[in-house]
Order: structure tokens, then sequence, then C-alpha cells
């Protein structure tokens, strides 16, 4: 075998598993809340506890997402300004912050007061994040429910 097609084969299969460690990240990152922070009426800060049971170093560049109660829109998640390093087998506090939408809160309130018993809060968006080296888009569509 020529050394042209041996360094061919060799990238080949490291550009594969690195991808395989992308992939297994997407599947691998825990997230709980930890605190909140009212900074005014309509907007607020939540620290994540980002929890990374793989064996990648991950690097959370950025998050951008919409919040729901049922089906009714409640804000934009988001996080722009700075990163978060989450190395293999660790955990991190990341802030996102929640704007909620003037014209939807209303009717969003109102849904909530109709079924207060059983709150379903539903997290859709997406994460721009670096695993080992490689940046890549993980989805993530979280559904919380609060019964009481």
């Amino acid at each position: 075998m020529k050394i042209g097609n041996l360094l061919l084969w060799g990238g080949a299969a490291f550009l594969l598993w690195n991808i395989g460690s992308v992939a297994r990240a997407a599947n691998v990152l825990s997230i709980n809340l930890v605190g909140i922070r009212m900074i005014d009426f309509l907007t607020y800060q939540f620290n994540v506890g980002i929890q990374n049971v793989s064996n990648a170093n991950i690097t959370i560049n950025s998050l951008a997402g919409d919040v729901y109660i049922g089906d009714t829109y409640l804000g934009n998640l988001s996080q722009f300004s700075g990163s978060a390093s989450v190395p293999a087998n660790s955990q991190t506090v990341y802030p996102v912050y929640l704007s909620l939408s003037g014209l939807s809160l209303p009717s969003a309130i109102r849904n909530a007061l109709n079924d207060y018993q059983n709150l379903q809060f539903t997290l859709k968006g997406n994460v721009n994040a670096t695993v080992n080296g490689i940046n890549t888009i993980i989805p993530f569509n979280t559904d919380l429910e609060f019964a009481i």
C-alpha cells in the first residue's frame, strides 16, 4: 500500500472517530436548573448545570431556543456572549437568558392558571458546541412538567 493511501485511510479513520465523538457527546449532556435571577419583569437569567458524562471535551459556544407553556409561546432562550468549557466527565454552570414575549405573556399566564396542577414547559432550540475540536450543532427538545 502506498504511503499516500495509508495517510488517506488514516485521516478518514481519524475523522470518523472524531465524528463519532460528536454524536456521542450529543447524547451525554445533561442539563439541570441551578438557579434563577430576575433581571427585569420580562428578562430572567437561568443558571443551568451542564454535565458531560462522555470522554469528549465539549465547549458550549452559544445557545438559542424558544420556551412554551403547553402550546403557547412564552419567550426566547439565549446565550451568545461567552462560552463554557465542559471537560470530559465533569460539569459546569452556564448562564442562559429568558426574554419573555410581552405579546403572548397574558395568554401564557391564562393557560397556566387554567391548568396550574399540571404545568408543562417545552424548551426547543440548538446548542452550538465544539466537541474535540469539531464544531457542531446539537438540537434540544425538552419537556419539563410541574405537578401540584
